[in-house]
Order: structure tokens, then sequence, then C-alpha cells
């Protein structure tokens, strides 16, 4: 039987009982930005690489700490299966604009494919309307395409990029920050 609740906790072993953390991908979205006269133009363009790209983060104890305080605010979800973790959805509140930003999703390789990240959306879509929140925000690099797309698919919309967030390493793919929301709410 599937559940979502509030997370209270997150441990090292369950995070780590998720399988791979991060995404594979034969497309990106390249982000450019040119500047004509006193405008500015950024372009999206949706590339397909010569090869498949594969981006896998580590888990360690300080990213725990980091989303045991993101949790600790109560705006994080979790899908239990049978009373087990098998997808979370942290989030935090940003009372300045009103709106809840996704800092991380996660799905355990088990459970991909059965709808687990779309329902941690929809609960939290439905949660922020219930607390009159008036966007749902996100980042997301412009490398993760799967993410986009189903960032896209939720009904999320590209509204911003950060070109300097993140360091660009060496023989690594160039990435930006992309900034994506949904409406939720009314606006004030």
């Amino acid at each position: 039987m599937i559940e979502i609740r509030t997370l209270e906790k997150l441990s090292f072993e369950e995070l780590e009982s998720f399988g791979f953390n991060g995404f594979k991908t034969d497309r990106i979205i390249a982000v450019e930005k040119s500047k004509e006269d006193k405008s500015m133009v950024i372009k999206f363009n949706e590339v397909e690489l010569d090869r498949q790209y594969i981006k896998e983060w580590k888990s360690d104890n300080d990213s725990i700490s980091f989303f045991q305080s993101i949790i600790d605010e109560g705006f994080s979800f979790g899908v239990f299966k049978d009373n087990v973790l098998i997808g979370i959805l942290l989030s935090s509140y940003h009372g300045w604009n009103n709106s809840l930003w996704i800092e991380n999703i996660r799905v355990s390789e088990k459970a991909m494919g059965e709808g687990i990240g779309r329902k941690l959306i929809d609960r939290l879509i439905s949660y922020g309307k219930s607390k009159k929140i008036r966007i749902l925000g996100l980042e997301v690099q412009s490398t993760n395409y799967p993410a986009i797309k189903f960032y896209e698919k939720c009904g999320f919309e590209i509204s911003g990029v950060d070109f300097k967030r993140y360091p660009q390493r060496e023989n690594d793919i160039f990435q930006v920050a992309i900034i994506m929301n949904i409406d939720i709410g009314e606006r004030d």
C-alpha cells in the first residue's frame, strides 16, 4: 500500500537504499545569452549529445544534515510503500514572496516509472493551494533534460536562468541553472 505523508526524518541508510542518485541523458538544454544594443536575448535549445551524459551525486552526512534542516521546516513529503520510504520531496517556504521551493525530489530506482514523482508534485500543489501559497518554484540543471521534461509535464514553466550558479568543471558540459515555477494561488 502506498501512502504519502509529511516527512519527519530522513536517514543516510534510507537515502542510500534508493540506489542511483542522478540522471542519464542523451539530450540537454543549451542556454545561450547574447547582447544586442540595449537588450539581452536568452535562447534555449534542445541539443542531442554524441554520447550519454551521466551525472551522479553521492550522499554524505553534510547532505543528510542539510536535508533534515529542510524537513524540519514541515513542508516536505515522503512516499511510503508498506512503511518503507520510496520517494521524497523536500521543500522550503519563502515568506517574503509566499512561495514553496522544491529543494530535492527523489524516487527509489525500484519505484521509477510508477508515477511516484508526479504524486509528490501533486501533493505539494494540493498542500500549497490549501495554505494559499502563490507559487511553487525550483531550480534544475540545464543538463538534466529528464527532470526538465518531467517538471514541464507537471505544469512548471521556465521563468529564469542563473549563468553563474554552478562551478564549471573541466571537461564537463556547460551548465546553467534553470528556474521553473508554477502558479498555484491568487496574486496579491
